[in-house]
């Protein structure tokens, strides 16, 4: 059979892809935030260029004021060697740290040529200004009389020149800023819209991809991967649209018989190509108005709005024909298998989608039942599927009152022909009490039982309550004899319950017998045995019930540890008039008494019957003739 791996890998690429995605949105996300913030250092970097050259041009300007006030005292107030010496050394020392604060600046301009070439300009025309000072100061030495007014005449205005040229340089500076600011705000700008670009294209990207891949995802949700007909999931949909509308339908429920034999044989890739080329088929003979689904490993279900009974059933004989005859090679062998079609009508009396898959299923169980290869339309009139309903309630009914606790044990006597041994005991019988206190007979609820395997849990239940009632009531000092079915000879844990229940009992665990029908002891004998060695080591009388009925009654009585065989009724109601009934049982009362095995005798109806059989020398009789059965809560132990 086909499996799921496609869908989970398709699922963990699509997981991996948001991932990724969220990682590489987070990543551009980031990278923006580095490329403004490292933008922004730059603008805050090249801010500060300006204001350092802006810096450094104030700080010319200030001290070339100071060199020429210098000067002024050299001339104004140097009147004896003391004070122009001083004022002098003054000049002298304003005029070096302007040259080095303008060579600093001339370095600090690399970058903005226009700039610098107004720096180096004003430091060639300070350095003329400074020659011209020292001729001006030969003049001064040299004038007898006013000289401080000759050497003024020969250096005024020389100033005027360096001054604009630094006024002019702090002007181109703060233009400068201004540019490279607006510059670097339009490339922040520029990045910005970039990055926001690079995210905005990358999400549509994203968001695309994962569009599709969910797409591709949903697709496959809806879609059965190996067939490509759509799913169970998309059956539901389907179903619950039609019971929103109220619409008319018909859904044709498609299994295909002992397709298991197909996987066996042939291997889940020779399974899923035969489902392939099926599919194909099915697919091929659907019209336009009809819809094919795959609803699990060998069903398809079709709906179909074909009008009436009549015609739906035509159509499902055709596809069950085609099905029929369909021979699929695998490996150079042939394989031809059936299919069986369940027809539900959709109409407006339905209410939920969990309503229409079980009238399916009953019609699907009765076309089983039937031999397969049928097609069967679902109608609460069809006995099988009233039979089936039945049962369905009645395992409903059976589970509901094991966790209620609504069982009721009866007992039945089984009475000793022999008046001297007045070795009688009892058989224990089941009842339901319903939920309006009336009590459901065996008849209606332990077929249900077997047929859906609860038999193992009707079983334990009697086992443990028996139990209960003989450590409850001391006083009731009979013997009794549980059924065990099938089931639970089967059961592999059996023997541990027997032992856990069985341990620390207040009575003797030899009051306790066992009765196992011929039919199901021989189905697993081994297990049986074995079961049968268990009890039997406590004390357990065993007996065979129904005997008679199996193929090969006689050698199972050697091969079983038994202490009783009780001859079914069928041969004991007729005894009187059948020759061939008194036979058997004189047979079996003969092989009973060389394997030293005692006889019961069932359907004891009457005295006349009775009285036959303790001539014959059978020794214990069971049946209404003798004892009705009673409800072993009812009875008064103390008298």
């Amino acid at each position: 059979m086909h499996k799921p791996e496609d869908t989970m890998l398709t699922r963990s690429k699509l997981y991996a892809f948001v991932i990724l995605s969220m990682a590489l949105i987070i990543f551009l996300s980031l990278l923006s935030v580095y490329i403004r913030e490292n933008s922004t250092r730059e603008a805050i970097d090249g801010q500060s260029g300006i204001h350092k050259g802006l810096l450094l041009t104030r700080e010319a300007q200030v001290h070339f004021k100071k060199q020429v006030q210098e000067w002024k005292n050299v001339l104004l107030r140097g009147h004896n060697e003391e004070d122009y010496v001083k004022y002098l050394s003054q000049f002298m020392e304003e005029e070096s740290i302007i040259r080095n604060k303008v060579s600093l600046l001339i370095d600090h301009l690399k970058n903005a040529p226009e700039a610098r070439g107004l720096a180096i300009k004003f430091l060639e025309t300070h350095q003329e200004l400074g020659r011209q000072y020292r001729e001006a100061l030969q003049i001064y030495f040299e004038s007898k009389s006013n000289r401080s007014v000759n050497t003024d005449k020969a250096v005024r205005g020389i100033d005027r020149e360096p001054t604009d040229l630094l006024d002019d340089l702090a002007e181109k500076l703060l233009a400068q800023g201004e540019i490279d600011l607006q510059k670097i705000e339009t490339d922040l700008q520029k990045v910005s819209w970039v990055i926001i670009g690079l995210v905005v294209t990358s999400i549509i990207i994203i968001a695309y991809l994962l569009m599709g891949l969910t797409n591709r995802l949903l697709k496959q949700s809806a879609t059965d991967r190996l067939t490509q007909l759509k799913n169970r999931k998309e059956l539901r949909v389907q179903l619950k649209q039609n019971l929103e509308t109220r619409s008319k339908n018909y859904m044709l429920l498609i299994d295909l018989d002992e397709f298991k034999l197909i996987n066996e044989v042939c291997g889940y890739s020779g399974g899923d190509m035969y489902l392939l080329e099926t599919s194909k088929k099915l697919n091929s003979m659907r019209s336009n108005n009809e819809t094919l689904f795959r609803s699990n490993a060998d069903e398809f279900v079709l709906l179909t709005s074909q009008g009436s009974h009549p015609e739906v059933i035509r159509r499902a004989e055709s596809i069950r024909k085609t099905i029929e005859s369909f021979i699929y090679t695998f490996n150079d062998s042939d394989f031809q298998t059936t299919c069986s079609i369940a027809i539900v009508e959709i109409d407006s009396l339905y209410r939920d989608i969990e309503s229409i898959y079980t009238n399916a299923d009953l019609a699907m169980q009765e076309a089983k039942e039937l031999g397969r290869n049928k097609v069967i339309l679902y109608s609460p009139l069809n006995q099988g599927i009233s039979r089936r309903q039945q049962e369905m309630r009645s395992v409903h009914g059976i589970n509901k009152a094991l966790l209620e606790n609504r069982f009721v044990l009866y007992r039945q006597k089984i009475k000793s022909f022999d008046e001297k041994k007045h070795t009688t005991y009892y058989e224990v019988l089941i009842r339901l009490e319903n939920p309006d206190g009336t009590m459901s007979g065996p008849h209606t609820f332990l077929p249900a039982a077997e047929k859906y395997k609860l038999m193992d849990k009707v079983d334990r239940w009697v086992i443990t309550d028996i139990c209960r009632h003989l450590t409850e009531n001391p006083g009731d000092s009979d013997s009794y004899s549980v059924n065990l079915s099938g089931a639970t000879l089967s059961d592999a844990t059996f023997i541990k319950f027997i032992e856990e229940t069985f341990s620390n009992l207040p009575f003797p665990t030899s009051r306790i017998g066992f009765e196992i029908t011929e039919t199901e002891a021989v189905k697993n004998l081994d297990n049986t045995n074995q079961i049968l060695n268990v009890l039997k080591n406590h004390n357990c009388k065993i007996s065979l019930d129904d005997f008679g009925t199996g193929v090969s009654s006689f050698s199972y009585l050697i091969g079983m540890n038994i202490d009783s065989v009780k001859i079914d009724g069928v041969f004991i109601k007729d005894l009187q008039h059948s020759n061939t009934n008194q036979a058997i049982v004189r047979s079996v009362i003969d092989i009973a008494k060389t394997l030293n095995i005692t006889t019961v005798a069932e359907f004891v109806e009457d005295k006349h019957i009775e009285e036959a059989l303790i001539k014959m020398g059978i020794q214990y009789g069971q049946g209404f003739g003798i004892h009705k059965p009673e409800n072993i809560n009812l009875i008064n132990q103390d008298s």
